[in-house]
């Protein structure tokens, strides 16, 4: 058994360094992958609360639309009933819906889409229209010479 332990002829603790460095290396890749992981679960967690806050909001859009598109606004708090050709009026849905763990809310306010005019209101909106004076033609694009 006394044999065992001796040093035997040629060896000089290279074994001993060898392990060493093993340990060292193996514990800066653990040490980095640790924080690998640690930073890819913080942004999954932000990453899947955005993802949850845009489908919320993207569900109050679709329920918005489905509210007008099937003449449901009524159920809609406003200083006046929904008019298509109100350009200044802001009606909003009084119940609150949870979708993903976020309260989702219908606001709906028509906007304006013609550029260098102010929005008209209701009742000049609704005789341009409904009176087929409205005409929309031609194109300008600035970078191009025609």
């Amino acid at each position: 058994m006394f044999k065992l332990l001796t040093k035997r002829k040629g060896e000089k603790g290279q074994a001993l360094i060898l392990v060493l460095l093993m340990v060292t290396v193996g514990s800066l890749i653990i040490v980095s992958l640790l924080g690998f992981i640690g930073t890819g679960s913080k942004s999954e967690a932000v990453s899947l609360k955005k993802t949850n806050e845009l489908y919320a909001a993207d569900a109050g859009i679709q329920d918005a639309v489905w509210q007008i598109k099937y003449d449901h606004i009524l159920n809609f708090t406003s200083p006046s009933a929904y008019s298509p050709y109100d350009f200044s009026t802001v009606w909003t849905d009084p119940s609150v819906t949870t979708v993903n763990g976020q309260n989702v809310t219908a606001t709906i306010q028509n906007d304006w889409v013609v550029s260098n005019f102010t929005a008209p209101d209701v009742t000049t909106a609704t005789s341009i229209i409904d009176g087929a004076q409205l005409v929309v033609s031609g194109f300008h694009c600035p970078n191009r010479h025609y």
